[in-house]
């Protein structure tokens, strides 16, 4: 993807637009990692995880994966976009 200034312009019955839209297009790099992980609660079925963050991040994907780790298989995966 190209970086930069994206400009848009519109018409309609109306008329035209006096000025156009502008978006700063910029790189981003990956996210601060997840801090202080911990199970809350946890049942034979299901477990709750929570993390917490240094920054404040939005729309951000966060992946969990579960492993067994004697199988050295993975059990189960999930990816979120709520918060931490």
């Amino acid at each position: 993807m190209d970086y930069g200034f994206v400009y848009c312009h519109a018409k309609n019955s109306i008329g035209d637009m006096r000025e156009p839209c502008v978006f700063n297009v910029v790189p981003t790099g990956p996210p601060p990692p997840l801090l202080n992980c911990t199970i809350i609660n946890q049942t034979l079925n299901s477990l709750t995880v929570t993390c917490e963050s240094s920054e404040i991040l939005k729309q951000q994907l966060y992946h969990l994966e579960i492993y067994n780790t004697k199988r050295k298989e993975m059990l189960f995966n999930l990816t979120s976009k709520e918060e931490p």
